[in-house]
């Protein structure tokens, strides 16, 4: 299995995505979506504990979590 056919394409790339934090707008950007399509896949993203998420201000940024972190690797060395 992958992480994406766990997560679903856009999720998978946004956790890839944030191996540094970025605020919200720019995860968009780099996922060609909408802002607020990059929200809601955060937010189903932080309610499994794979990122976090705090204020700046006006901005939103965005983070992996230990867990996303976790997660990553191990889905990096499964075989396949």
């Amino acid at each position: 299995m992958t992480l994406e056919a766990l997560t679903g394409p856009a999720r998978a790339r946004a956790l890839r995505a944030l191996a540094a934090p970025m605020t919200v707008g720019e995860l968009a950007r780099l996922l060609g979506v909408v802002p607020s399509a990059a929200s809601h896949h955060v937010d189903v993203l932080e309610a499994a504990g794979l990122v976090a998420r705090r204020r700046a201000g006006r901005e939103v940024v965005v983070s992996r979590s230990a867990r996303g972190a976790e997660l990553l690797t191990l889905f990096d060395r499964a075989p396949g």
